[in-house]
């Protein structure tokens, strides 16, 4: 460095301190700028408001495309539902034939890959949609049964209907498989949505990362020209002699090269950013595509959802139709009930006769047994008493052989 005057003036005060305090003060300057809030064009504020002005407006017009569809079905199973009673007789209560399937949602895990910073920025940006998760709730199944007539107010049964492999499905299970087509729906809205403010993050990311390191090199330039306008004028205004004038130049030849080696480090660091923030951006554009191949897998998932919603309507009516002839079918099984009831209640009665006798029949038994057991119990002494008997026989006859 060049060895200021002992009386320096205060506007080049700065030039003088050395090159390690200007990289300190530099690096200073730069963490307090990196520090400051992230304001730019993407987190505008009146942006946001209007982004979640036009999400409320979608979703409004969407619950009420679905509420109309719901009113639209209802009306359409009440006006069915008189004449299914006008033109068949009424259900006996807890007599319902069929099986009830459980319908389950599939479950798709969300799209892996994405950076964490970009996907902060997507939750807060969609933290203002109302979760869709509904509770899964299983149909009551229906037993097969048979009762007799009794008189009461007749119950409304819920309706069936029947696929091609002979299993029965619900109305209600129907509604419910609607329910979840309808979030299926919400969900791949969110989807897209996520991904249009995906996109327009990395547009400015992009250009912020341009901007951010073409000010940068700009900011370098220039303040390497000040530098070397600094030094010249401080030069011109001292008063040297040919051999301090002679140091003084192999002082900024030297210092020139020291400049330009550390140009060319920093050039190198700004370009290995560089490189490092294009392997990011690859990497959020492979996660992209993930998302965009996942959202058409939802989409043709729900159109393969929706066309067996449609062949499930069109069964329901074929068999309503089944349905009041299997009513016809139930009033001769009920004179059928009555008289095999009617053989039941003799059954009953002669069962509880031959109950009776056969209780009569084990105390005599009992009775018996007790004697048995008696008879037995007087053998068995009688035989422990002959076994006594034999052995002291035995005993004499032995004493009399060695007596002779």
């Amino acid at each position: 460095m060049i060895s200021p005057d002992p009386r320096p003036s205060p506007g080049l005060a700065r030039w003088a301190e050395s090159y390690e305090a200007k990289c300190e003060r530099r690096q200073e300057i730069r963490e307090s700028r990196r520090c400051r809030p992230n304001v730019t064009t993407c987190r505008q504020v009146g942006k946001t408001l209007r982004i979640q002005q036009r999400e409320q407006l979608q979703r409004a017009r969407l619950q009420q495309f679905f509420r109309r569809r719901n009113l639209e079905l209802e009306e359409k199973g009440k006006a069915q539902h008189p004449q299914a009673r006008e033109q068949g007789p009424s259900r006996r209560p807890g007599q319902v034939t069929g099986t009830s399937s459980e319908v389950f949602p599939a479950q798709h895990p969300p799209p892996s890959g994405i950076c964490r910073d970009l996907s902060d920025h997507l939750s807060s940006q969609a933290g203002g949609l109302p979760p869709q998760d509904t509770p899964i709730k299983k149909p009551p199944k229906h037993h097969r049964g048979t009762q007799t007539k009794a008189e009461g107010p007749t119950i409304k049964n819920d309706a069936s209907q029947q696929t091609n492999y002979g299993v029965a499905v619900l109305d209600k299970e129907i509604i419910q498989l609607s329910d979840y087509l309808k979030e299926a729906l919400q969900r791949e809205l969110v989807l897209k949505q996520k991904m249009v403010i995906l996109q327009d993050l990395l547009s400015t990311l992009i250009q912020a990362s341009d901007s951010s390191w073409k000010g940068q090199l700009n900011e370098d330039k220039l303040k390497g020209k000040l530098r070397s306008l600094e030094n010249q004028l401080y030069t011109c205004t001292q008063k040297y002699s040919p051999w301090g004038m002679k140091k003084v130049l192999l002082e900024m030849e030297d210092q020139k090269n020291s400049y330009e080696q550390k140009a060319k480090e920093s050039l190198q660091k700004v370009l290995e950013e560089k490189m490092n923030a294009e392997q990011q951006l690859q990497s959020t554009q492979r996660s992209l595509a993930l998302a965009e191949q996942k959202c058409e897998e939802w989409r043709s998932q729900y159109e393969a959802l929706k066309e067996d919603w449609r062949t499930l309507g069109t069964q329901h009516r074929e068999l309503e139709s089944q349905l009041h002839v299997l009513q016809s079918k139930l009033q001769g099984a009920d004179s059928r009930d009555l008289q095999m009831n009617q053989a039941l209640r003799f059954l009953e009665n002669e069962h509880q006769q031959l109950q009776a006798k056969i209780e009569c029949l084990q105390g005599d038994r009992d009775l018996c047994s007790l004697d048995t057991q008696d008879l037995q119990d007087q053998l068995k002494r009688s035989e422990a008493e002959k076994l006594t008997l034999v052995t002291r026989v035995q005993q004499l006859q032995e004493a009399a052989g060695w007596t002779t």
